[in-house]
């Protein structure tokens, strides 16, 4: 049984888009793509620097911003796939953001990024999906109900898929906007704590009454355990 984590409505503040960019003037009149992830091998930046130099051939007004903590000094080596890949220039790295400056940079982005390798439950992308934006994620992030209810694009861990994907939604803001709304919709129908309260209430009855149990996983055990170990 798998009752997934969730998020408090009450507790997302309101971004200031404008406040944000006084404090980051470079990524002013661009297409603004935020990583809201740690800093970290599993998190695909690698993936992300190959996928970001393919798609700044094609649109040059877009800017990178990676926000995250950085706790085992991975920056200094992710910020070379940028440099490798001649895109660094259109890339800011605001090292950790919490609180309001959270709530500013999902205010001012356009579009969310999560090429992660392997997730438990990324609690970024339901924050993310939360503030209304649209998001490329990955078959590592563990999310395909967000791709099968159309509220997100999940593509393969390849750097040409998600380039192609992130193109997709650059090249028609306005449904990639609309797709943003409807992530908002779907997680504060579905992804709140007080849903996960009410299905794991529902769980424990199940058991106490001797019923079937609700919200098996169809995954094998071997990749439920390995979804449990990556969530620890």
């Amino acid at each position: 049984v798998i009752v997934p984590n969730g998020i408090s409505p009450e507790s997302m503040i309101n971004g200031d888009a404008n406040a944000f960019l006084l404090r980051y003037p470079e990524l002013a009149n661009k297409t603004r793509l935020l990583f809201l992830h740690r800093v970290d091998p599993k998190k695909g930046l690698d993936m992300l620097a190959a996928s970001f130099a393919w798609l700044r051939n094609r649109f040059a007004n877009t800017h990178l911003i990676i926000a995250g903590p950085d706790p085992i000094g991975y920056w200094s080596t992710a910020s070379r796939f940028f440099e490798s890949k001649g895109c660094a220039g259109a890339v800011t790295y605001t090292g950790i953001l919490t609180g309001q400056d959270k709530a500013d940079a999902l205010a001012a982005a356009d579009i969310f990024v999560a090429p992660s390798y392997s997730e438990g439950f990324s609690m970024s992308v339901l924050e993310a999906m939360a503030a209304g934006l649209p998001s490329v994620i990955t078959t590592g992030c563990n999310f395909p109900e967000a791709a099968e209810a159309k509220v997100a694009l999940e593509v393969p861990i390849d750097p040409t898929a998600f380039a192609e994907a992130l193109a997709s939604l650059i090249e028609d803001l306005p449904a990639a906007r609309a797709m943003g709304q409807r992530a908002r919709t779907f997680i504060f129908q579905n992804y709140t704590w007080d849903q996960a309260a009410r299905k794991t209430h529902e769980v424990y009855t199940a058991i106490l009454n001797h019923q079937p149990m609700p919200y098996q996983s169809d995954m094998p055990v071997t990749e439920t355990r390995e979804l449990e170990r990556r969530a620890v």
